[in-house]
């Protein structure tokens, strides 16, 4: 089968966002976070690297060794995700990516006007405030001190767009030849421009047995009391102040954490009762502490259903767990994305971006 689209994106959930678009419109996908021998048939491949979470310079290798894997194995029709608000070493992956191909030009355009964020007049909005006014503002690793996009990109230009029309018309007015940077409409835009339909979702549920849900996402909600969680008694439990702050799992956290999924077949992380916290160093313990969490947990218990919130999150505990290529099952809504492990059949991991909300996942 040949390829018709290669998708690099810098966090996981972004990838996992844009494999969920290639699903509901048909193609064959697969998901990967690390290089392998073979690329499984696929009509969608959407490599998840992870270079937000890493220095520019480490970010700027890791996006050369993924394009050289890729060029190796008959890349197709190149897209490179960005986040939507702009985090992460954008132009300097860009820069890399244009090294490493034959692409002449590049159509940046990360917001989503569908989800009610544009860019007007080179000023970046999510619903009516500037992007430097929102959550945005206080993320641990990119906030966002400014919601002008060139004093955030820099050495690129962002394309206006304010609703889906003109993210259509950007596409279809791209030079030839031009790798196409954004987000998810942009890449549902150039899936439209290719003749592809969006089919109807086909998720009729969750299995209801052995589920772990990890909100680490500092902009986590409360699931608590919706229809899934309270049907199937799921309980919550808080992390400790002392693996939240400083990475130390003591015993007496630990061993309530197990007795708790041991007993209720289930159970649901947070973080949520905690003010976020600004640096690198604070944000990399944490996922940490959290992979380290649910690696205890799954030894215990092998959970079906793996439902993780948060991008850098979701990325190290699939690392943690060893788990690397995923096909698709579901798209439960835009950004929110069922697959299964493709060496662990009977297991399921959905995952989310901490800002988007939870569609019907949960009834």
């Amino acid at each position: 089968m040949a390829r018709k689209f290669t998708v690099i994106a810098d966090d996981i959930t972004g990838a996992a966002e844009i494999a969920g678009i290639g699903y509901s419109f048909g193609l064959k996908t697969i998901l990967m976070t690390e290089p392998d021998e073979s690329i499984p048939d696929c009509d969608l491949l959407v490599f998840a690297t992870d270079t937000r979470s890493m220095s520019r310079q480490e970010a700027i290798d890791e996006t050369r060794r993924v394009v050289g894997y890729l060029k190796r194995n008959a890349m197709g029709q190149l897209f490179k995700k960005t986040d939507s608000a702009l985090r992460g070493h954008i132009a300097a992956e860009l820069q890399t990516i244009l090294d490493e191909t034959v692409y002449d030009n590049v159509l940046l355009l990360p917001q989503n006007p569908s989800k009610g964020r544009i860019v007007c007049n080179g000023i970046y909005y999510i619903g009516d405030k500037p992007l430097q006014e929102t959550p945005f503002a206080y993320d641990p690793e990119f906030p966002a001190h400014s919601s002008y996009v060139h004093e955030i990109v820099q050495s690129f230009s962002v394309t206006d767009a304010i609703n889906f029309d003109q993210v259509t018309e950007a596409v279809n007015l791209a030079p030839e030849n031009s790798l196409m940077v954004g987000g998810a409409d942009l890449f549902t835009a150039c899936l439209l421009a290719a003749g592809f339909e969006r089919k109807e979702s086909q998720f009729v549920g969750l299995n209801k047995q052995k589920t772990l849900i990890v909100c680490g996402s500092t902009q986590s909600s409360c699931i608590e009391n919706l229809n899934y969680i309270r049907n199937n008694g799921i309980p919550t439990l808080l992390l400790s102040s002392s693996a939240f702050y400083e990475g130390i799992l003591n015993t007496d956290w630990t061993e309530k954490a197990e007795m708790c999924y041991a007993h209720e077949k289930g159970l649901i992380l947070t973080t949520a009762g905690y003010a976020p916290q600004e640096g690198k160093d604070f944000a990399v313990r944490l996922r940490n502490t959290m992979a380290r969490i649910v690696e205890l947990l799954s030894q215990q218990i092998h959970p079906n259903e793996l439902i993780i919130e948060g991008g850098a999150t979701a990325f190290t505990i699939l690392r943690k767990l060893n788990w690397k290529s995923f096909c698709l099952t579901d798209e439960i809504s835009p950004g929110v994305v069922r697959m299964k492990c493709m060496t662990l059949p009977d297991t399921y991991i959905t995952l989310k971006p901490g800002s988007y909300s939870w569609g019907n996942l949960f009834g």
